[in-house]
């Protein structure tokens, strides 16, 4: 990445020279909303971004939601094709927009949004590339409710509570964590969303579960239905997981990880996954 450029509003900057200043309202707040978003080398050669318009409006809906201004989707968008032809990748990558909030000052002063991107090559993770499988604890640490602070709003604020989790977690020997919600119920993974398998049927946390509504989780939903595999959206607890018979997580930088253990609970499946991550392979690379 150290010779690819950056894109802040408009301004094109060499990624190493790309900074926040530790005074700006983002750094002082803890307020950065942002969307990580896929590119993918299609069938003819192109690298297309996969959901970029879903990922956009979401990006928008955060804002909306924080009370903050929305920003231009359509120069956005251009932008981000723009960043893509100026670095001259043409293999998998992943984007990254954030909104940050440059003006020095307090909670009081005027939050202006500036949109800052980069971008990088990104393959495979070592979970798909490897075809390893990710043990997961199960956390005691809760995350926030809903009625504190909304966990639809993608700002960096709402990883805190995973990256203390997740910290506590590897010590243990973990790759990962599950966290549950404020009532206990299973929510979702650090930065992933999770899918059970019982009887050839998927399960997931339902939307009012604490959890991000993720882009990939909707597209292996929307999989699950042309594949003719059923999917429940309801609370999960503890019990339920330990009594399925595989568990996955997915997400846009992760994609897809089959997970072996959770806590002391071993899963030796990895079927239904399978047969979902390579529709969706199939999918992006139709784009």
């Amino acid at each position: 990445m150290d010779n690819f450029f950056a894109l802040k509003g408009d301004t094109l900057i060499p990624f190493t020279e790309l900074t926040v200043h530790s005074q700006s309202l983002s750094m002082r707040y803890g307020i950065s909303l942002f969307e990580g978003i896929r590119g993918y080398k299609n069938k003819n050669g192109a690298v297309r971004f996969f959901k970029l318009k879903e990922h956009l409006e979401r990006l928008n809906t955060s804002l909306r939601l924080m009370s903050l201004p929305e920003i231009d989707l359509v120069a956005v968008k251009r932008n981000s094709y723009s960043l893509l032809d100026i670095n001259k990748i043409s293999e998998d990558l992943y984007l990254r927009i954030s909104v940050n909030f440059d003006e020095l000052g307090d909670l009081n002063g005027d939050f202006l949004p500036t949109v800052y991107m980069t971008v990088n090559k990104m393959g495979r993770k070592k979970w798909i590339a490897e075809g390893r499988k990710m043990k997961l604890k199960l956390s005691d640490i809760r995350k926030p409710s809903k009625k504190m602070f909304s966990q639809e709003i993608k700002n960096i604020s709402n990883y805190a509570t995973a990256k203390v989790a997740l910290i506590s977690a590897k010590k243990e020997g973990f790759d990962n964590v599950i966290l549950r919600t404020s009532e206990g119920k299973i929510a979702e993974s650090a930065t992933s969303n999770i899918f059970c398998i019982r009887n050839g049927e998927l399960y997931t946390p339902a939307d009012d579960q604490d959890i991000l509504k993720g882009i990939t989780r909707k597209t292996v939903i929307e999989i699950a239905a042309e594949l003719g595999i059923k999917t429940h959206l309801l609370p999960i607890s503890e019990e339920d997981l330990f009594s399925m018979d595989e568990v996955f997580i997915c997400g846009t930088g992760i994609e897809f990880a089959s997970i072996g253990q959770v806590s002391e609970k071993v899963y030796e499946k990895s079927n239904i996954m399978e047969t979902v991550m390579n529709s969706y392979f199939q999918k992006v690379r139709e784009a």
